[in-house]
């Protein structure tokens, strides 16, 4: 562990849950751009072992870039297999 990080808060998590509720806040930003952000997930129940809080920041730092990045009208697309 880095100095001043603290230790990651892991639990059992519903990935089909999870990440449309993360996405959600992403979307406007995404219409505001005029780009479109879509996401697929299995049919399947998918569960992780996680910390939630820290895999939120991965995720939003990463579809941030995307966000930015991608050109007017383009598609960012997040896919969970």
């Amino acid at each position: 562990f880095e100095s001043g990080m603290a230790p990651l808060a892991l639990a059992k998590v519903s990935l089909n849950e999870w990440l449309p509720a993360m996405l959600q806040p992403l979307f406007s930003l995404a219409e505001q751009k005029q780009q479109t952000l879509k996401y697929d997930l299995p049919t399947l129940p998918l569960n992780a072992v996680m910390d939630s809080f820290a895999m939120q920041r991965v995720l939003t730092n990463l579809v941030g870039n995307a966000l930015r990045y991608t050109p007017l009208a383009g598609v960012i697309e997040v896919l969970l297999h």
